[in-house]
């Protein structure tokens, strides 16, 4: 993908930050989602993502929603690596009947063998990443479950867009953020997954995948998506850390510094102290960009308190949320150790004016940084040699992540999959959670076919909710020439994933809001015009009025 196309995703953040001129313009519900959005816009991947590969015609038509004149580069085109389209379509037939033997006893696989396909279509929506991916997914599952699936892609507006289609019953699965789901079973408009169990149309039940993701060491994941009333309303399609720590042994090679990890941020903050005593000016970025208010530098601050402190280092556990953080703390410390950071010039000092992936992705690339605090996913293009310089002079990749040790790094990103609430039509629910569970979970294989192919195929580090997906013998196979250790980061990603900064107030409305406070005055105060105690007194503040407002 290059520069001027991921910047066309982001154009979907754009639009929603151009709404959100302060705290209150917030309250729309523009403004309310937009925190979500972001990580719709940034997980188009890395800059160097999907670039020098070829083009071909969709294995399907891809139908684009809002708008349908202006479709991305990305809806447009199948890269090289989707090449495995026709392979897989041409098979497919052949390996469903070997693959199902294993749990051929299932209700949906004997129903798909024996009855014809239904003629009305389920409409899944997803936005704009990777839609030829998708299609292949979407191909293979109607081949499996005989099934009828039509696939839109959104590519502007995307939380306005899903907000009318659920009100005017347009939809049936979506992709969805948890500020957005959580608002959306607040007005009504989509179902829990309680009930769900295995059926003529459907293979797993949600016992089943529920203690999956916990077994996997993700059970923020599960937490995410479980309603202040205890209803679970996502089942996994994408997870990942922002603000990890990711570590350039190229440029630590030459400082004495290779393989030496830090186990926590007092660690990691020594480590640049002696990178800069040593020659390197700036050994690190760190995550205080600002892709719009809410978004950036406030998940760059909270997922380090959360990690320093613990998960109720900002504000105690769900329903009450009670602020919990005050001028001796670890919100105060973090500003603190930011604040040397900035004073002695360790950072870029003009990241806090950068609004683009692509600036942060193309920064750590040019080799310069001893570390990057920055999304787990961009490790593979940190590793490619057509895009980064931290690679050694032997071609072997040189950007290593930093495991979790004293605690984790960054700020979990959680995304998943809304249904809506079908009422009407019984046999329409049911196919629904079908799919649901296909595209969440596993296929007739008992494999996670979709996570694994996102992962596998759309040329950045993407995981899912499940250890056995995210450390699969494939997945490791596909990755290796991308992995600085390739016998063991595969569960050091996992290991950052099961331990990385969660902010319990992604499940509050009134969060979101509070998290553009952070954006408002953290700079601020790293600029040296806002004391430590007016700024903590400030995110104090507002998180009092917020939680009133919207209680």
């Amino acid at each position: 993908m290059t520069n001027s196309e991921k910047n066309s995703m982001n154009k979907i953040a754009a639009e929603y930050a151009a709404k959100q001129m302060n705290r209150r313009a917030a309250l729309s519900t523009a403004g309310k989602a937009a925190a979500g959005i972001a990580a719709i816009a940034v997980i188009g991947g890395a800059a160097y993502a999907m670039s020098n590969q070829g083009a071909a015609p969709a294995a399907s038509p891809v139908t684009v929603t809002a708008a349908a004149q202006t479709v991305t580069g990305a809806a447009q085109t199948i890269t090289a690596a989707a090449q495995t389209v026709t392979a897989a379509g041409t098979t497919v037939k052949q390996t469903i009947t070997e693959a199902a033997e294993a749990i051929t006893d299932k209700a949906a696989i004997k129903r798909a063998r024996s009855e014809p396909r239904p003629t009305e279509p389920m409409t899944f929506v997803i936005w704009p990443f990777r839609p030829d991916q998708v299609q292949v997914s979407v191909n293979i599952y109607q081949d499996q479950l005989n099934e009828n699936v039509n696939l839109e892609t959104v590519t502007t507006d995307y939380f306005s867009v899903l907000e009318v289609k659920l009100l005017g019953g347009d939809l049936d699965m979506a992709y969805t953020t948890p500020d957005f789901a959580h608002r959306m079973w607040g007005a009504g408009l989509i179902r829990n997954y309680d009930d769900i169990e295995e059926h003529e149309y459907n293979l797993w039940d949600i016992d089943t995948i529920r203690q999956d993701i916990i077994d996997s060491g993700y059970e923020t994941f599960v937490r995410t998506y479980t309603t202040l009333d205890n209803n679970y309303i996502g089942i996994p399609y994408y997870q990942s850390s922002l603000g990890c720590v990711q570590k350039n042994e190229v440029l630590a090679e030459t400082v004495g510094l290779r393989d030496d990890m830090p186990a926590n941020y007092a660690e990691l903050y020594a480590q640049i102290d002696t990178a800069q005593e040593k020659g390197i000016s700036q050994p690190l970025i760190p995550l205080w960009y600002i892709a719009f208010p809410g978004w950036g530098i406030s998940q760059g601050y909270v997922g380090e308190v959360l990690n320093r402190a613990g998960e109720n280092g900002l504000f105690k556990s769900a329903p009450g949320f009670e602020v919990n953080f005050d001028t001796n703390s670890e919100a105060a410390e973090t500003l603190k150790d930011w604040k040397r950071l900035y004073d002695k010039n360790q950072i870029p000092r003009g990241i806090l004016s950068m609004t683009s992936d692509s600036d942060i992705d193309g920064m750590y690339a040019t080799g310069k940084f001893l570390y990057g605090k920055w999304w787990l996913y961009m490790l593979r293009g940190w590793n490619d040699a057509n895009f980064s310089k931290t690679i050694f002079p032997d071609g072997r990749p040189g950007t290593s992540v930093v495991p979790p040790k004293d605690h984790g790094w960054g700020y979990a990103v959680q995304q998943g999959y809304l249904a809506r609430d079908i009422q009407d039509n019984a046999l329409l629910r049911k196919r629904v959670e079908g799919m649901l569970t296909w595209f969440g979970y596993y296929d007739i294989e008992g494999r996670a076919n979709h996570c694994l192919r996102i992962a596998r195929d759309s040329g950045i580090s993407a995981h899912c909710g499940y250890k056995s997906a995210n450390t699969a013998d494939e997945l490791k196979a596909a990755w290796k020439p991308y992995l600085y250790d390739p016998e063991t980061e595969l569960d050091t990603m996992s290991d950052v994933l099961a331990t990385t900064g969660w902010f319990e107030g992604t499940r509050a409305l009134w969060s979101n809001e509070w998290m553009i406070s952070c954006t408002d005055n953290i700079p601020i105060y790293l600029q040296g015009d806002l004391s430590l105690e007016d700024t903590i007194d400030r995110l104090r503040e507002d998180a009092f009025e917020l939680q009133a407002e919207y209680s």
